[in-house]
Formats: C-alpha cells, structure tokens, sequence
C-alpha cells in the first residue's frame, strides 16, 4: 500500500472508531444508521458500522431501506476500493484500501447517469429509490436535488469522474417582449385639473422591448436592451396655459426610446431549466411629444436613461432551447431641457427644479426568449 492508500486507510479507520462514519442509511422502521456504505446494487447496500467497540460488516436489502445519504457526515466514501476487517492494539478495527486517486469531495460531484438517449448526467447519487434515482448537482453555486424516473435511467454508476465537470449552458439569448407600460413621474402640482386628467390616460402606454445578451458563464452575461413606449391620447374641453391661455381639444402622441448596454445575473433550475434573469442598463433615451391644440408642435429631448429587469424564462418545446418570457422592468430618466418646434421655429427650453419632465416608468411585459 502506497503512502496516500495508507493515510487514507488510517483516516478512515479513525472515522468508523471514532463514530464519525460519514454515510446514513435510513431504515424502513426509522432507525439511522452512522456507516461507511461501501456497495450499492439494485438489491442491496452494504456497509460498515460500529457496535460498542466491534465494528461489524451488514447487507440490508434495498427493499428495508427507507433512505440512504452518501457522504452524509461531510467525507465522500467514493474513494473505497476495498474493506478489510484487521485487528490493531487487540481491537476490531476495518483497513481500507483507497483508489488510485483519492479525495474528499463535499462541493464536487463525481457520480454518473446515463439517460437512454446518451445525455450524462454529472451528479452526486443519493438515494437509489424503487422508482428512479435522486441524486444532487451544483447550478451556479447552488446545491440542487432532482429524482429520474427508472425508465429515464440506462445506467449510473459512483465515482465515475475524476475530476469536476463544468455544467453546460447557453452561451446566447435572444428575446423580444411586448405588454403594458406605465409613467410613474408625478406632473407639476400647478397644471389644470382638466389637463392633470388628460395627462392620467396618457400615462398608460404599449411597451416593446427586445435584448440581445451573451453569456460569459452560467450565471454573468453582456448584452444590449432596446425599448419603445407610444401613448396617445385626445380628449376635449382641455384648459391649458402655454404663455397663452387655451381651451379646447387637445391630442397628444408621445413617443420614448431607450437603447443601452446591460449587464445580466442569470440563476437557472436545472430541472425544469427555468430561469431567473435580472438586467441592469444605463444608456441613452429619447422623448417626443406630438402635440396639437390651436396649432400643431412637437416637443423633443434626450437623456441618460437607467433601465432594470426582472425576467422570468420558462422553457418550451423538447429542446427547450425557446421560452416563454415574462418580465417586469423599471425604467428612470428625466428630461431638464427640451426643443419645441412650433411653425417654423424651434425654441430651447430648460425645465428648472419642479418643471423637469419625468420620463419614469414601470413595464410589465410577455414574450419569447430563444438560446444557443
């Protein structure tokens, strides 16, 4: 036995007689068994376990087990090779010859399935039930768990890894959305009440929206956002007061655009392959406003905008590479000067203090998301 055979044989005899075996087996009649489980097969487990001072060897059919947890205790027992029972110092004791390459793998997983179509599966194997396979895997840092049907199942075994696989993902998304858009900045407080109530209808709107991201990793991504809000809106017996005082009929197109670089966090279930993705953007937004009353203007200007999402992607199709998107996105810019075209001319106005135009606004929107 090499050097690292006969550490790890001394580390594991310390283990079982210092009750600090790292596997669970569960029985039928609720009895937790501390062990070193050291054979699964469709039939029956055996393992290694401590009584008093003797440490016994046992085989329970699958059939009286209710549970068993592999490296439950914090050490993976997927380095044994073989068990033998010795004597040291006048007591029972267990020598165990480790693989060629052994180690304690807690976060890793080194377990094998094989679907009858060829996909692997690169897990940690907990239980094996009458009908399937639980077993446990990572997705971006996080411990998950899942249970494959026996008819998903064309074989499997421990330990099969030698060293931690990267979880594949896609590296593209390419989606578009459309909903309902409403403008949250509140109006000056000086305006007529019979315009207050004409700008109220124009707040609500028809959002569209599409992204283009590219992931870097399972969880971090880049990409490009871009968004068009329209509302119109016509109403009569309307007073306003623009230098001149009017009552009338008015009606109002405004249109704002957003375009900006996002940067995208995604968090995936790897068994329904459901995503949570949320965006953050700053970039530039425009505003126009098709306004007509005595006579016919348009009121224009741009600024920074700062964009956030929260999308919702839930996958469609066998591939599951297309998905239903769900999104809700907030959406902050404020306009402090603005160009007004009336006629033949076109005058600047700078928007001080309470004046500015508040171009905020909350999105809720649906629509298609598709990977590569």
């Amino acid at each position: 036995m090499n050097s690292s055979k006969f550490l790890v044989s001394l580390f594991i005899t310390m283990l079982v007689g210092s009750l600090k075996a790292q596997d669970l087996v569960i029985t039928n009649r609720g009895d937790s068994v501390k062990c070193i489980i050291t054979e699964i097969t469709p039939k029956q487990i055996c393992f290694t376990y401590k009584e008093g001072s003797e440490i016994r060897n046992a085989i329970r059919p699958i059939g009286l087990i209710r549970k068993y947890e592999k490296a439950f205790y914090g050490v993976d027992s997927a380095f044994i090779k073989s068990v033998t029972p010795i004597t040291v110092n006048g007591l029972p004791t267990i020598s165990i010859s480790a693989v060629d390459n052994p180690r304690v793998v807690n976060t890793n997983y080194y377990d094998l399935i094989v679907t009858p179509k060829g996909d692997s599966l690169n897990c940690k194997i907990i239980n094996i039930l009458d009908n399937g396979i639980e077993y446990g895997f990572s997705v971006n840092g996080n411990y998950m768990k899942a249970t494959l049907p026996t008819e998903e199942i064309k074989s499997y075994k421990f330990g099969y890894f030698t060293k931690k696989l990267v979880p594949k993902y896609s590296k593209s998304r390419f989606s578009f959305d459309i909903g309902l858009g409403y403008r949250t900045a509140p109006y000056p407080a000086n305006i007529p009440i019979s315009y207050k109530e004409h700008l109220n209808k124009l707040r609500s709107g028809l959002s569209l929206g599409t992204d283009l991201t590219g992931f870097l990793s399972p969880l971090f991504g880049l990409g490009v956002r871009f968004n068009y809000y329209s509302s119109s809106q016509q109403t009569d017996d309307v007073s306003i007061n623009n230098g001149t005082f009017y009552t009338g009929s008015i009606s109002e197109k405004v249109k704002i655009m957003y375009i900006a670089p996002s940067l995208s966090f995604r968090t995936i279930d790897a068994a329904s392959q459901s995503s949570f993705i949320f965006s953050v953007g700053v970039g530039y937004m425009s505003y126009r406003d098709e306004f007509i009353s005595s006579q016919q203007s348009f009121i224009s200007g741009k600024t920074a905008g700062l964009n956030l999402t929260l999308g919702f992607d839930r996958p469609i199709g066998q591939t599951k590479k297309n998905s239903l998107k769900f999104q809700l996105s907030l959406l902050s810019g404020r306009l402090n000067e603005i160009d007004v075209e009336s006629g033949n001319a076109t005058q600047k106005i700078k928007l001080e203090g309470d004046n500015g135009e508040g171009l905020g606004r909350l999105d809720l929107t649906v629509g298609f998301s598709f990977y590569n």
